[in-house]
């Protein structure tokens, strides 16, 4: 079943295991200067409700001089940010990192100000998640 993802958001299957994959984006994004927020795990989250979810770990990162900007020209995209990375290991074991592209988010709050820095930060994001996952 292949899986139809929402506008501007991409997949990328990973060769490297769960763990690891987590490991190298965490090290990549620091390594590149951002701020890492949280980390979200849903899969213990829903075992401390008694329920069941595959691994499934969201990273919250970001960089305050860049966000900020984004936020001072538009207020309602502070509930976009800071950028996510959805870590998802598959029943299969197969392992799959999401995006949610910041240009995409511009597009959604009316943003075109500053379409080319959001589209130089997907650049740059994508670039780092194919790095680590390769």
């Amino acid at each position: 079943m292949t899986e139809t993802l929402p506008e501007g958001m991409f997949r990328y299957s990973s060769v490297c295991n769960f763990t690891d994959t987590i490991l190298h984006l965490k090290n990549a994004l620091l390594s590149e200067g951002f701020r890492l927020f949280a980390t979200y795990d849903h899969s213990q989250a829903a075992k401390e409700v008694g329920l069941k979810l595959s691994p499934n770990v969201v990273l919250v990162f970001g960089n305050p001089l860049v966000g900020t900007e984004f936020m001072m020209e538009s207020a309602t995209l502070a509930i976009d940010l800071p950028s996510k990375l959805l870590i998802r290991e598959n029943s299969d074991k197969t392992v799959d990192v999401f995006f949610h592209c910041l240009s995409h988010l511009c597009q959604y709050h009316k943003l075109s100000s500053l379409m080319s820095k959001a589209s130089a930060f997907d650049e740059r994001i994508i670039a780092l998640i194919q790095y680590c996952i390769n």
